[in-house]
């Protein structure tokens, strides 16, 4: 797949030549400065779009023991936050957003390259080109001044029928026109539409057929179905066991582990769903674990890694 970055950068110079002759004080001020746009816009081929989760709160609830010193065992999870994948895949709405730094995102030998690094600029992405199939890597962990921590915020999603259309550039969108759009088009136009989409005309008899066809091709080439997710199981329960193995060997001992903080990766555990295409069945894997899972479990787990497959690409493999 693509994505289309465009960047817009304002930057502030001084304009010698735009100041009058002899004027002084608050006009020659005035004409001192002059704003300079520029725009800049480009291609940027992925294997996967990471899709950042919003800052959460989670609280705590720990007793104390009678040293006062706080039991790992004893902490309960009170609140974890619940957010859409559609509201983070709002970063391809094409909307402008601030960005950190101008000069990083300049053209070399650029006029506004001299800018000054506090200058206005905004970023808008869109998705060029959708691929056949879709890696969403959500990005849970994050590393502090001190520690790496991670997100457990569970990211509720579609198992079928995600459409992509609506996060596509312009360009991009005009090869997939809306539903209204394909019922004005002429027969020819739908004919050629459904074969682009690879969709097939035979047995076809009417134009009412044709459209409902031209609509059903042209869905698929934008709408994915998940085939696998990847999810992150948090290691608490492993904390938990070290911490009671290390109090049995003794508190004061070398190999107490009470207190430390440990790393997310190390402590967890990965499992994968899997979706059984013939058996239309999901199963969750784990080392050599396999067992059948309700699918709405999956999107109520820690997802890092979606996979969907495109729709289109699906209904070939089907034949």
């Amino acid at each position: 797949g693509a994505i289309e970055e465009t960047i817009e950068a304002t930057s502030f110079r001084s304009s010698e030549s735009s100041r009058p002759q002899g004027s002084t004080g608050a006009a020659g001020a005035a004409g001192a400065t002059k704003d300079v746009s520029l725009t800049t816009q480009r291609y940027v081929p992925f294997f996967s779009i990471s899709l950042d989760l919003p800052d959460t709160q989670v609280f705590l609830d720990a007793k104390k023991d009678t040293n006062g010193e706080e039991q790992r065992a004893n902490r309960t999870l009170s609140v974890v936050e619940t957010v859409s994948l559609f509201d983070l895949l709002q970063k391809f709405n094409g909307k402008s957003r601030p960005v950190d730094s101008a000069e990083s995102l300049l053209p070399p030998g650029s006029k506004t390259a001299t800018a000054a690094t506090d200058a206005p600029t905004q970023k808008s992405l869109r998705i060029a080109q959708l691929p056949k199939y879709l890696f969403l890597h959500i990005k849970r962990f994050s590393r502090n001044n001190y520690v790496l921590e991670k997100n457990s915020s569970i990211v509720s999603f579609p198992l079928k029928n995600l459409d992509m259309r609506e996060y596509l550039s312009n360009t991009a969108a005009v090869q997939f026109p809306s539903s209204a759009e394909i019922g004005m088009r002429s027969t020819p136009q739908l004919k050629a539409l459904i074969k682009r989409c690879g969709g097939s005309t035979a047995n076809i008899l009417n134009r009412e057929e044709l459209v409902r066809a031209a609509r059903t091709a042209c869905e698929r080439c934008t709408k994915y179905d998940l085939v696998a997710n990847i999810c992150h199981r948090s290691g608490a329960a492993v904390a938990v066991a070290a911490d009671r193995a290390s109090a049995s060997a003794g508190s004061s001992g070398a190999g107490s582990s009470r207190g430390v903080q440990r790393d997310p990766h190390d402590s967890g555990s990965y499992y994968i769903h899997v979706h059984h295409r013939s058996g239309k069945q999901w199963y969750e894997i784990e080392d050599l674990r396999v067992q059948e899972i309700p699918t709405e479990l999956i999107s109520k787990s820690e997802s890092l890694v979606m996979l969907f497959e495109r729709q289109d690409v699906a209904a070939i493999q089907a034949k």
